[in-house]
């Protein structure tokens, strides 16, 4: 009889078209993973050993529904929380001490500065920091993100390389015993308000303990340290030098410098009465001297901030930070910078956060600096269609999916990770409407046979 067929085709045309209908209404929710409903063939039961070649079987039955866990499209938001998973991965979440996944990566702060996701309120896991946010390694906790001010740091190093031109003469400004006696003749006294007592001058912002920022100017001077007025011509004889003088904030003081040199490497010569904080000779190649032996040059050099000789007259303490210049040169073409930095910086407040795509949480404040709140991490399964479906683009863990492994976005096989995105629906809605047609149609292929097989029921009756 042919009514168990048609009824097994009828009840599964019916769950295909659940199936379907479920994958059509969720298009447009984030992360969700499309099912297919698989079926198979069902054979009247023989005896052992018995084989029939006539049986034309009993019907069809709903052998699983699945998910297929391909990519999704990758969309545009405009929220920085918001988070895309490119490649194979789950987020880890906290449920009440449990653990469950999802591919949904709509997260938010809450009132606490946990992250959790916005459509089912749990928390997302990862590696925390420690104070210095250098990320820890260890178990995946709940990520939390603060929101305190970052504190200021003083300058502990500062680097500054130039090139100074091989081309320029040195200072010409000369002071003669008189303008027609030979003799010999010393350059005019550097003075930072006379442009014509140096070559060149550029500047360095530096930072104190209480995160105020002062000016470094620093200035370079080319000099030749012997010379005589012969003939009514001055004559220069012996190496050339860059004298090096530095200052705080426009102002060098004679006797009590607001910069002055507390030590050196060999060869770097000094005199805090003036504000010089080093000399420099360069070899054929355009190297500083010091380089040849393997040295750098890097004074360290002290700001004054308290006491009697108080001159960043605001309550700060001295600053001591080493002047690294090893990176200076000296060949035939303009000044210019090679290299300026410095790793001070001031207070900041906290404007935003954002997410790399290896997963780690940043927190961006206002004076350009940032700081890792934590690293996400996420878990992938050899089989991640035996995960259970819980609901709210929740998965858990079965002994069909296997256990799951834990790590970076980007290392080995794991995906990475794209802020201000969110993951689309894996779902083809053309391919959707066209099964949805094919399985109408085995349904109504399936009542026919019904009625067919009713219409032959009622033929048998009319017999006489």
């Amino acid at each position: 009889m042919s009514f168990q067929q048609a009824l097994s085709g009828l009840n599964a045309a019916s769950k295909n078209l659940d199936v379907i209908g479920n994958n059509v209404a969720n298009v447009n929710t984030i992360g969700f993973k499309a099912s297919r409903a698989e079926f198979a063939d069902v054979f009247a039961s023989t005896l052992a050993g018995s084989v029939s070649n006539t049986s034309a079987g009993i019907g069809t039955r709903v052998a699983s529904v699945s998910q297929t866990f391909s990519q999704g499209g990758i969309s545009i938001s405009d929220r920085p929380l918001d988070v895309a998973i490119n490649g194979e991965g789950f987020f880890r979440m906290d449920d009440n001490g449990s653990v469950v996944y999802s591919r949904n990566g709509q997260f938010k702060a809450d009132k606490d500065g946990f992250l959790v996701n916005s459509s089912n309120g749990l928390k997302l896991t990862g590696y925390g920091v420690d104070n210095n946010g250098n990320v820890l390694t260890s178990a995946p906790v709940p990520l939390r993100l603060t929101v305190d001010t970052i504190n200021p740091r003083v300058t502990a190093r500062a680097e500054q390389g130039v090139n100074l031109d091989s081309r320029v003469a040195p200072i010409a400004t000369l002071t003669p015993p008189t303008s027609a006696t030979p003799g010999p003749v010393t350059p005019k006294p550097f003075d930072p308000l006379d442009t014509s007592t140096f070559t060149k001058a550029t500047s360095l912002t530096v930072f104190d303990t209480l995160g105020n920022s002062h000016v470094l100017t620093t200035y370079y001077r080319k000099v030749q340290p012997e010379a005589a007025l012969v003939n009514g011509e001055v004559q220069y004889s012996g190496d050339v030098k860059w004298e090096v003088y530095a200052g705080l904030d426009g102002k060098i003081t004679t006797g009590t410098p607001p910069v002055s040199i507390v030590g050196s490497d060999a060869g770097a010569l000094a005199d805090p009465a003036t504000g010089k904080i080093a000399e420099l000779k360069f070899n054929s190649s355009g190297k500083p001297l010091l380089a040849d032996t393997g040295a750098d040059f890097n004074p360290t050099l002290t700001i004054k901030g308290a006491g009697t000789d108080d001159v960043l007259n605001n309550g700060a303490a001295d600053i001591e930070f080493l002047f690294d210049m090893s990176a200076t040169t000296q060949y035939g073409q303009i000044f210019g910078i090679n290299v300026q930095d410095q790793d001070g910086y001031t207070s900041g407040e906290l404007t935003g956060y954002s997410i790399g795509a290896d997963g780690i949480v940043q927190a961006r404040y206002s004076n350009e600096q940032t700081r890792a709140q934590g690293q996400i991490v996420l878990a992938t399964f050899k089989s991640p269609q035996g995960l259970s479906s819980l609901g709210n683009n929740l998965f858990a863990e079965t002994g069909s999916s296997g256990g799951p492994r834990v790590g970076e976005p980007g290392s080995s096989n794991i995906g990475s990770l794209q802020s201000g995105a969110l993951e689309e629906a894996n779902i083809d809605l053309t391919s959707e409407l066209v099964n949805m047609i094919t399985a109408q149609r085995a349904y109504q292929a399936n009542s026919q046979t019904i009625k067919t097989q009713d219409s032959i029921m009622q033929t048998l009756v009319n017999l006489r």
